[in-house]
């Protein structure tokens, strides 16, 4: 309803071109309370986004805990952006270690 005027839902059958201006702010509106309630869950993570990409980021001593940990939270981001109607493309998915010598 706005300003007093109940509306029709309709569905969208098409997207905005790659490229566009408007993609990135769209994203950032859609995206942004999936990625507070990341944030609230798990607290210790850093979750970075850029444009339609989102990290996981932890910082540990422990590889399998570190591994378990970016697990959980990446089941919980799937489950959630099923919630908000986001598919993530789980075939792109990677997992990258850094450490120090």
């Amino acid at each position: 309803m706005i300003n007093g005027f109940i509306y029709l839902l309709r569905d969208i059958s098409i997207g905005l071109p790659q490229g566009s201006p408007l993609s990135p702010v769209l994203w950032i509106i859609y995206i942004h309370t999936l990625l507070k309630k990341i944030n609230k869950i798990f607290p210790d993570r850093i979750n970075i986004s850029f444009i339609n990409n989102i990290s996981l980021i932890v910082e540990g001593k422990d590889i399998e805990d570190m591994a378990k940990l970016l697990g959980e939270a990446g089941s919980q981001l799937i489950h959630l952006g099923k919630e908000y109607h986001i598919s993530f493309n789980e075939e792109k998915t990677e997992a990258i270690l850094f450490i120090r010598k």
